[in-house]
Order: C-alpha cells, then sequence, then structure tokens
C-alpha cells in the first residue's frame, strides 16, 4: 500500500517572489509639491515687496508734489503780502525737507516781512481797560521804523546799533519782530564780513548770532562752512600738515577763490601753495602713486607747464613701483 504525498509536507523549495515597493507614486509628488508652493510663496512674496515699493514710491511722490505745492502757495502768499500765512507754508515745507533751500531763503524773507508789518494788538472786547496812563511810545516807535528802514537797505552796522539800543532801552517792545530783524542784520553783515571785508572769524561769530534767533538758510551755511575750512587748512598750514590742509582748501578754492582771513592768501593761492608743498613731502616719502594725483590736482588749478612733465615722471615710478 503506497502512501500519497502530502502537499502540506512538500519540502520542495518555493520561488520567492520580490516585493513591490509600496507608494512609489507619493514619494515622486511630494517633491513636485513642495516646489509648487514654494513657487506660490515666493512669487507672492516678491509681488508684495513689488507693491511695498510702489507704494513707498508713490507716497514719496505724493509728499514731494505736496512740499512744492506748499512753497508755491508760500509764494503766492507772500507775493500778496499774507506774510504769517507764508511763514506757515514754508515752515511746514522745511519740517518736511530740512534741506529745502528757496524755503529756508523765503522764510528769512518773510520774518522780515512780519517784522515791518506787525503792528501793535490792540485791546480786545474782552479785555477790561485800565486806568493805567498809557506810555508814549512815540520815541520807540521812531527808532523802530529807522531800524526797519535800515535794514531793508543792508545797512547791518547802523542797523544792528539801533536794534541793539532798542532791545536794550525796551526789552518788551514787539521781541518777535525785533528778534526777527536782528536776525535778518546779523546774518547780513556775517555774510559781508566773509565774502567782501575778508574777516572770517568775526563773520562766523555773526552768523552764530544769527542762528540764535532762527534757522540760518543753505546759502549761509555755504559761507559759514567755507570760511571754517579755509581757518582750518590755514592753521594746518601754519604747522605743516600738508595732508590736513590739502583737504579742507580743496572744498573752497573751488567755489570761493578769493575767500581770505586779513591780508593771508587768498583760497586758491593758498591752496596752490600748500598742495605744492604736499606733493614734495610725498615724493620725500617716494609715494609716487599719491604724487601723481595730486600733481594731477594741481593741474586743474595751475596752468605751470613744468607739471605735466612731472606728473609723467611719477606715473613712471609709480608704475615701477607695482
Amino acid at each position: 500500500m503506497s502512501l500519497s504525498a502530502d502537499p502540506q509536507l512538500d519540502d520542495s523549495p518555493q520561488q520567492e517572489q520580490p516585493q513591490k515597493p509600496r507608494f512609489t507614486w507619493l514619494g515622486g509628488l511630494l517633491p513636485a509639491v513642495f516646489l509648487f508652493f514654494t513657487i506660490v510663496i515666493l512669487t507672492a512674496y516678491g509681488g508684495y515687496r513689488a507693491g511695498i515699493r510702489e507704494r513707498i514710491a508713490v507716497q514719496t511722490t505724493v509728499i514731494a508734489g505736496e512740499i512744492e505745492t506748499q512753497y508755491r502757495l508760500g509764494l503766492e502768499d507772500f507775493n500778496t503780502g499774507e506774510c504769517e500765512r507764508a511763514r506757515q507754508r514754508f515752515e511746514y515745507v522745511i519740517q518736511q525737507d530740512p534741506n529745502h533751500a528757496r524755503a529756508r531763503e523765503m522764510l528769512a524773507r518773510v520774518l522780515v516781512c512780519l517784522a515791518v508789518t506787525a503792528t501793535p494788538t490792540s485791546i480786545t472786547p474782552t479785555q477790561t481797560p485800565t486806568h493805567t496812563p498809557t506810555p508814549d511810545l512815540r520815541d520807540v516807535e521812531a527808532r523802530f521804523a529807522t531800524a526797519q528802514d535800515l535794514v531793508a537797505a543792508g545797512d547791518w552796522e547802523p542797523a544792528l546799533a539801533a536794534l541793539q539800543n532798542l532791545r536794550k532801552s525796551d526789552p518788551g517792545f514787539k521781541p518777535a519782530e525785533v528778534d526777527a530783524l536782528l536776525y535778518v542784520a546779523y546774518r547780513g553783515r556775517g555774510i559781508e564780513k566773509i565774502l567782501n571785508r575778508n574777516q572770517l572769524e568775526s563773520g562766523l561769530y555773526d552768523l552764530a548770532q544769527a542762528e540764535s534767533f532762527g534757522l540760518l538758510d543753505a546759502e549761509a551755511q555755504s559761507y559759514r562752512t567755507w570760511a571754517r575750512f579755509y581757518l582750518i587748512g590755514l592753521t594746518s598750514r601754519q604747522v605743516k600738515d600738508w595732508a590736513q590742509a590739502v583737504v579742507y582748501l580743496s572744498e573752497v578754492a573751488p567755489y570761493a577763490p578769493n575767500l581770505r582771513e586779513g591780508n593771508n592768501p587768498t583760497a586758491i593761492n593758498l591752496y596752490v601753495e600748500v598742495l605744492r608743498k604736499y606733493i614734495n613731502a610725498l615724493a620725500e616719502q617716494k609715494a609716487w602713486c599719491e604724487a601723481e594725483i595730486q600733481v594731477q590736482n594741481l593741474r586743474l588749478v595751475d596752468d605751470d607747464p613744468a607739471l605735466e612733465s612731472l606728473e609723467k615722471k611719477y606715473r613712471n615710478r609709480c608704475k615701477d613701483t607695482d
């Protein structure tokens, strides 16, 4: 009797079926989804930043337009005698743009207008008249009117003398108007000393006095800067600091060549002098490349024909050191 084979006890080796990887589609989809959302986010962020830049540009344009509108209206107010309204407009312009030179200049003129046209404050109906005798201000008013005329004529010395005497004798008389006139007179005399009298230090003092009554306009600030730089250059020359003298005088000579203090050389002559000294010092130090640059600067203000060959010599020596 034969035994039938039990399939459950079959020991023959079975072929191993390979396992299929699962979710392969998901592994490929995730990077794509991540990339898509990244692009969307970056695009949105770029649009957001562009929108901000556009809004800022629009706001800047609007503000600039408003500044010019207020400046133009201030000019119209000034020309029609509305000095108080013009003052408010010019002060707004300066508040928005402190470097608006035209508005600063017009504000100074408006202050003079207010000082000239201002009238004593009258008693309002709500005020109760007192029995104190009214002081006789005819002499003070006459001196004030004289000071106004002197300021308008640009006679700074007698104008300042009249205003200082008026302030000393009656400190409470029209303080705002007197301050405005003092500002104009000190500013005018300071600029005149700097430009025409060769009195830079004294002119700087006057501009400092003017600044105690109001902000200096851009023009006055330029004159003050030139005077300061000239004096620093002059002092540097006295101590033979040629490099510093060149730096400061180079900022004065092209714009105010005739500026000077007392009998000292003019700004342009002093600049040429210290520049030559500086070039010689550089040559002694064998700093040929810097010497070449300074000779180029010297040729802009000095037509000495020998400078061309000197520049070539220093250029060649500069190349040899490279």
